[in-house]
């Protein structure tokens, strides 16, 4: 916590030295929860700055989370108004911590300037109560890697060294996409991302770890060597995969009480009802399959 200084130079093998480059920045701790051991996390992504946006805020600032993890697409086509949005967007919620992840759509002009601009490093780390939470950047390229090669190292170094006993890695893209729609990222990344975390619990295998994706705009959730893999719902107007595969208005809140780990789904649609104005009152209504 407080104001740092960082100095950056460089001197070659000859003697020759650059000039000092200074940065000042501020670090301000993300407020913990006010259990320690109990908790609940919401996540939410793909929102894409679309009309559902503002509602889905709204009924997260409203839930029992005291940490809300946007995970990536909270905008659509990486332009200057609908980062404006954005701000006022996630400045509904309240009171609680609201942290950011990159997703693919706010590199569409091929990087991340606009997301670090607002948000900072889509790389990053942080403890809250009594979990780590990792962010990883798949952004560019449905790829890990392509988008920040040095992740990998950093991932493992991180675990390394934490003693918490539950632990949440979160990046956009999605290792597996099992409705083939081409939302999962490149098998090497993949493939390697799920061997670190397997290996890792198989060291640690009374710890919990939680991956938490987006990109697919469904929930969906499975299990690799212990580690629990979830897709975390569809926060906005786009569909790839049907409402009974889990394509519904959705985000997921995580609950953590002590050493255990328990999540659940809420659909934005809790309840339908149908107000029948017509002179039949036959108490028969007869609507076709996806009439509005």
């Amino acid at each position: 916590k407080g104001e740092h200084r960082l100095v950056i130079y460089a001197k070659d093998k000859a003697g020759n030295e650059s000039k000092q480059n200074i940065v000042k920045f501020t670090i301000e701790p993300i407020k913990g929860p006010l259990n320690p051991d109990n908790f609940t996390v919401s996540f939410i992504s793909d929102s894409h700055d679309d009309g559902y946006a503002y509602e889905l805020y709204n009924i997260i600032n409203n839930d029992n989370s005291e940490l809300v993890i946007q995970n990536g697409d909270l905008i659509d086509t990486d332009s200057e108004n609908e980062w404006k949005d954005a701000q006022n967007e996630v400045s509904i919620i309240k009171n609680k911590s609201i942290m950011f992840n990159a997703g693919n759509h706010e590199a569409m002009s091929g990087n991340l300037n606009n997301y670090i601009k607002y948000f900072g490093s889509p790389t990053y780390s942080f403890e809250f109560g009594n979990s780590l939470f990792i962010s990883l950047n798949s952004a560019i390229g449905q790829s890990i890697t392509a988008s920040d090669p040095t992740q990998f190292d950093y991932l493992q170094r991180v675990l390394n060294k934490t003693n918490k006993m539950n632990i949440f890695i979160y990046t956009h893209v999605p290792t597996k996409d099992y409705f083939n729609t081409g939302h999962q990222m490149v098998s090497a990344d993949a493939a390697k991302f799920e061997s670190i975390l397997s290996d890792y619990k198989k060291k640690n295998p009374s710890k919990n770890i939680n991956v938490v994706f987006g990109h697919l705009h469904a929930f969906k959730s499975w299990s690799i060597g212990g580690v629990v893999y979830t897709v975390d719902g569809n926060g906005g107007n786009k569909r790839y995969v049907s409402p009974s595969n889990g394509g519904f208005l959705s985000y997921t809140k995580f609950n953590v009480s002590g050493n255990s780990v328990s999540k659940k789904i809420v659909p934005i649609v809790q309840s339908i009802s149908i107000l029948d104005s017509l002179k039949d009152k036959s108490g028969q209504i007869i609507l076709p399959v996806g009439t509005n």
